[in-house]
């Protein structure tokens, strides 16, 4: 009996209406099961339900490499299998040229074990998206959730609960009830979060004055704001790591001199983070419970190592969408999406720079970095420094396939790609014009 349990990028066209859907069921996890690989193939394309997806189209191999992550948020994971798209020729226009794209699933997966965890909320069912994170921060007494039992996921956080959440792990309880003034003018002796704002302000994980005379406890907490907060508590050093990098990320956070833009951006690379179905990073958005749940639960997954597998998904994934964005000549939409792939091989390297996938990964996102901006260059007419960059591309993808032979067939696609633009490139600049 062959048992697998698949998150995975099927969509050909990932701008299609239904795409987002498809993917949101997708990911909650389909179980499928079979006497046979054949049977396996039959119900996975049922499952699906993708008309014009016919066995031919679909791999399944057996699984030769695993790693210790503990998460299971990868685009094909398996007990005993793997399973991916073959490739399916596609072709995008590059300046009037017809140039070639192989445009299926990329074998930047590592398949992990999942952990399992008895229910502790009764609002948070196995299968709910908050599930692993809370039952994860419940173990470590981070959260304790509601007297009646509950967690309240979908309950807005204000900004004195945040700092609770992100200082209390951090500083003993003894140490917090020390602290019984604040500089603060609307924190007052009494208030319960006295101490952790305190805490907070004395270890520079919030300003205080004079550049910040208030707190503003009540309101909402905002996604940049827990993020920003959370990483100062761990010293994760955001506005210096992966500096050299200055690109927009999403049409919401694309200017490198935002205040928030640095933690935006560390954020992709730890995996606390990335774009809503809508491209968007939503910087400014109001958190729930289960919203600071997650990302805190991410961001200490990711301190232990074990968010390796989630970056280099979300690396393919990004991938994806570039291909799909230059398939309608969507620059903008690519040159995000490029940006993001690399932070999220960037980050998943910091972590585990030893590993043969995680390097081979790292190149595959250079090379489509290189990609996207030799097709920018073409857009201006720039073809000399189109058939540079596409070279630049192909050396890249080269390097991948001999840091991880099992990337072999994405490198191979970027090569052709890369053949393509700059052979595409020198025609035109043959052309009189």
């Amino acid at each position: 009996m062959c048992y697998i349990y698949l998150i995975l990028s099927l969509h050909r066209d990932v701008s299609h209406p239904k795409c987002v859907q498809r993917r949101a069921n997708i990911q909650n996890g389909i179980r499928l099961q079979g006497t046979n690989l054949t049977a396996v193939r039959n119900q996975l394309i049922s499952v699906l339900n993708v008309s014009d997806l016919s066995a031919d189209h679909i791999t399944i191999f057996p699984r030769s490499m695993h790693t210790a992550d503990g998460e299971h948020e990868v685009f094909a994971l398996c007990m005993r299998y793997l399973v991916r798209l073959r490739s399916v020729r596609r072709a995008y226009v590059f300046k009037g040229q017809c140039l070639p794209v192989l445009y299926g699933a990329f074998a930047l997966t590592m398949a992990v074990p999942s952990l399992a965890h008895a229910q502790s909320f009764k609002d948070l069912a196995q299968g709910h998206p908050v599930y692993e994170a809370a039952e994860y921060l419940k173990s470590k007494g981070i959260i304790s959730g509601y007297s009646d039992g509950t967690f309240k996921p979908d309950k807005g956080v204000v900004r004195a609960e945040a700092i609770k959440i992100i200082v209390a792990p951090l500083i003993d309880a003894a140490s917090i009830a020390q602290l019984t003034s604040s500089p603060f003018t609307d924190v007052k002796e009494g208030d319960w979060f006295l101490g952790y704002v305190e805490a907070a302000r004395q270890n520079g994980i919030v300003d205080g004055p004079p550049k910040k005379t208030a707190f503003n406890g009540s309101n909402p907490v905002l996604k940049a704001e827990f993020i920003k907060m959370l990483q100062q508590a761990h010293n994760a050093k955001p506005v210096e790591t992966l500096s050299e990098i200055q690109l927009p990320i999403a049409p919401d956070v694309a200017k490198a001199d935002d205040w928030f833009y640095p933690y935006m951006r560390y954020a992709i690379a730890s995996s606390m983070t990335m774009i809503g179905a809508d491209g968007m990073l939503r910087p400014d958005r109001a958190l729930t419970r289960g919203d600071c749940a997650l990302i805190l639960h991410r961001y200490l997954m990711y301190k232990e190592g074990r968010r390796t597998q989630a970056l280099l998904s979300e690396a393919e994934s990004e991938i994806i969408i570039i291909l799909g964005a230059l398939e309608k000549n969507d620059i903008v939409t690519a040159e995000y999406a490029s940006a993001r792939g690399l932070l999220a091989a960037r980050g998943a390297h910091l972590s585990k720079p030893e590993e043969p996938i995680v390097q081979g990964a790292l190149k595959t996102a250079e090379a489509f970095r290189s990609l996207v901006r030799a097709y920018r260059a073409g857009l201006n007419k720039q073809y000399d420094e189109v058939t540079k960059l596409a070279g630049d591309a192909w050396n890249l993808a080269s390097r991948a396939k001999e840091l991880a032979p099992n990337l072999a067939a994405i490198s191979d696609q970027v090569q052709k790609i890369s053949k393509g633009m700059a052979d595409s490139a020198r025609t035109l600049m043959q052309t009189p014009q």
